[in-house]
C-alpha cells in the first residue's frame, strides 16, 4: 500500500444509535387465601376443605411451604408432576416451583404486539427476551425496509440481523456492596420480596419525581396494582441509599 493511500477516508456503513422501547411489564397479582375461602364458602355454601393426604404418598409438601401467590398453608398445596419440586394450590389454582417463585417474577410482553417475550439466553449479568411473534409489527416493518441485498444473507443467517424486538433484563447482585457501608440498612435487598421491578418504581417515584413516601405508596397501588405501605417505601430508599453512599462520595485530589 502505497503512503498517499493512507489519506483515503475510509467508507464503511455504521449503524446509527437506536433505542428500542421499553417492554410492557406485567407484574404478577397476589391474592389472600383467607379472602378466597370465604368467597367459596359464600359461592358453594360450604367450605374448601383442606388435601386429604394418603398415608402412604410418595411426594410429600413441605410443611413450611406456602402458596407464593395466595400465601395458603401447605394443608391446600398439592405435589404435582411426579415430585419433582412442582406444585399447585388449591386455593388460586397457581403453579409454581423452587426455580419460578411466583411473587418475584415479573412477565415481560413486546410493546408492539403485547405478546409475551421468550427467554432466550441466560448470562451472568443479563438474560435476554424475544419476541417470537411473527405477526408483529415490529418484526414486518423490519422486513419490509431490508434491500434485495441484504434478503439473501438474511435467508441463509436470519440471526445475523436484528429485525425481532429484543429486550435485556440486567441482573445486579446488592449482597457484595454490604461491606462497603457500617450501617446496616433495614431491608436486607440480597433478599427482597418484590421484584427488582417494584423496588425501581418505589425509587423513581420517590427520588425522581420527588414524591412522598405515602404519594408513591398510592400511586404503587392506583397505577400499578402493587400493595405496599409508605414505610416499605422509605426502609427501601434509606437501604438503597447505604448502598451507593460509597459511590457517591467526592475523590480526593
Amino acid at each position: 500500500m502505497h503512503l498517499e493511500d493512507w489519506d483515503e477516508p475510509i467508507q464503511k456503513p455504521y449503524r446509527k444509535l437506536q433505542v428500542d422501547d421499553l417492554p410492557i411489564i406485567d407484574v404478577p397479582e397476589t391474592l389472600d387465601y383467607r379472602k378466597l375461602l370465604a368467597d367459596y364458602e359464600a359461592q358453594h355454601r360450604r367450605p374448601l376443605r383442606p388435601i386429604q393426604r394418603r398415608a402412604k404418598a410418595k411426594h410429600r409438601v413441605p410443611d413450611s411451604l406456602t402458596c407464593p401467590r395466595c400465601q395458603a398453608p401447605s394443608s391446600y398445596l398439592y405435589a404435582n408432576h411426579g415430585g419433582k419440586g412442582q406444585y399447585q394450590c388449591k386455593v388460586c389454582q397457581c403453579r409454581f416451583n423452587h426455580r419460578n417463585r411466583f411473587t418475584k417474577q415479573a412477565v415481560f410482553r413486546c410493546p408492539h404486539c403485547k405478546k409475551t417475550l421468550e427467554k432466550i439466553k441466560e448470562r451472568k449479568e443479563y438474560n435476554v427476551y424475544k419476541c417470537k411473534n411473527n405477526d408483529c409489527p415490529f418484526y414486518q416493518a423490519n422486513l419490509r425496509r431490508m434491500t434485495k441485498k441484504e434478503r439473501q444473507p438474511f435467508q441463509q443467517d436470519p440471526q445475523a440481523f436484528k429485525v425481532r424486538y429484543l429486550f435485556r433484563e440486567f441482573l445486579f447482585d446488592f449482597l457484595p456492596l454490604a461491606s462497603s457501608s457500617l450501617i446496616k440498612p433495614k431491608v436486607d435487598l440480597s433478599r427482597l420480596a418484590a421484584s427488582p421491578h417494584v423496588l425501581g418504581l418505589v425509587l423513581t417515584y420517590y427520588v425522581n419525581f420527588g414524591m412522598s413516601s405515602r404519594e408513591t405508596a398510592a400511586a404503587l397501588k392506583d397505577i400499578h396494582g402493587v400493595s405496599i405501605s409508605h414505610q416499605t417505601v422509605l426502609n427501601y430508599a434509606n437501604s438503597v441509599a447505604l448502598w451507593i453512599k460509597p459511590f457517591c462520595r467526592p475523590v480526593p485530589v
